[in-house]
């Protein structure tokens, strides 16, 4: 790739850019569309870097345009906050966890994404991390354990894996569909342990490759152990109580009866069915600290800012609709206060990046 960015060394205004860049966060005008992915590619030295634009179609066009030159980028969805019970099992989660995956195993990666993708709440890199589970061949396993495990993961246990985030136990097999893999594994277990581990293929149930270990990821952003869940169902019952209660005083009897329900309904898909996307969009009442998409990259990672200005009207419009659909929704019993604290405001978002600038 030396012949895409050698003309550009040659020249002096770059060569104070590049300069500048070691030191400081800097204002670059003037470089069209087209040319943008050539001069970040150019300008950066950082291993890691995040370009974060103004719209999903714009940060599509330019990871194709940045993959000309680095075929390590990717693209990081946005998460859709208002109807995040859809979004949860839509192919979305499959990438942004493929994307979390890269920054955390990938020494060198670039990520485009939009000023949606940086609003949203995740969990802290080092507690994300410790959700992650590794496999080895020869190695002891308890299969009892692990249907356990697999579900707080938030997979889903079926007859037979036919897509990612599932899991299939037939005896002494387990099949899994790792959201971060092309194709399901089987582990086959010879007593208490794994007598091999191989990749297969979905329709033809034949295997593809022997595996010596494999690193499972969460089927989603958000997962509790039972203590965390019965510490935030808590929490939650509490305020979802109180507000019902409030409801009724003011006569709103409909509104009263539909909290409660959504309050029960939640406590039955947590505590029975152990579905943990439900956390999706409850996380602040089961976690104390969360983090921006932005603090998954190292404080050296070159931080792009595609036109400030219409990212800035972005963040101001995103965070508008969010906080008027959210607050119809309270008033109607669909939702809960803590709620609202799901998606980071325009003036945190310029916080964050300032502060890893």
């Amino acid at each position: 790739m030396r012949a895409f960015t050698e003309p550009l060394q040659e020249l002096e205004e770059f060569q104070k850019i590049q300069q500048a860049l070691k030191k400081q966060s800097i204002q670059v005008t003037g470089c069209i569309d087209a040319q943008k992915a050539h001069f970040i590619y150019a300008a950066g030295a950082a291993k890691k870097k995040l370009i974060v634009t103004y719209s999903e179609l714009r940060a599509k066009e330019l990871c194709e345009n940045y993959r000309l030159f680095d075929k390590n980028v990717l693209f990081y969805p946005a998460k859709d906050l208002i109807f995040y019970s859809a979004d949860v099992q839509s192919n979305l989660l499959v990438q942004r966890i493929r994307v979390l995956q890269k920054l955390m195993e990938e020494e060198e990666v670039t990520i485009v994404t939009t000023m949606g993708g940086i609003m949203d709440h995740l969990l802290p890199p080092e507690v994300f991390q410790k959700q992650v589970e590794t496999v080895e061949s020869d190695s002891e396993f308890d299969m009892e354990l692990w249907k356990k495990k697999l579900t707080a993961m938030g997979y889903e246990r079926v007859g037979q894996v036919e897509g990612s985030g599932q899991f299939a136990v037939r005896g002494g097999i387990l099949d899994i569909f790792p959201l971060t893999e092309e194709n399901p594994v089987r582990i086959e277990l010879w007593g208490d342990e794994i007598d091999s581990i191989r990749s297969f293929d979905v329709e033809s149930q034949r295997s593809i490759e022997n595996l010596d270990s494999i690193r499972i990821y969460p089927a989603c952003e958000f997962t509790a152990d039972d203590g965390r869940i019965k510490k935030g169902l808590a929490v939650l019952e509490k305020e979802a109580k109180r507000l019902a209660d409030q409801f009724f005083q003011e006569r709103k009897t409909e509104e009263s009866a539909r909290l409660k329900a959504f309050a029960e309904e939640v406590k039955q898909s947590l505590t029975q069915w152990k579905q943990m996307s439900v956390l999706d969009g409850l996380a602040p009442y089961f976690y104390d600290r969360m983090v921006s998409f932005a603090e998954y990259f190292p404080k050296e990672a070159l931080v792009v800012l595609d036109e400030p200005n219409r990212l800035w009207e972005e963040a101001q419009a995103i965070e508008k609709e969010f906080r008027e659909s959210m607050t119809n929704r309270l008033e109607k019993g669909y939702v809960l206060p803590g709620q609202m604290n799901i998606l980071y405001s325009g003036e945190q978002v310029a916080a964050t990046l300032e502060k890893n600038a």
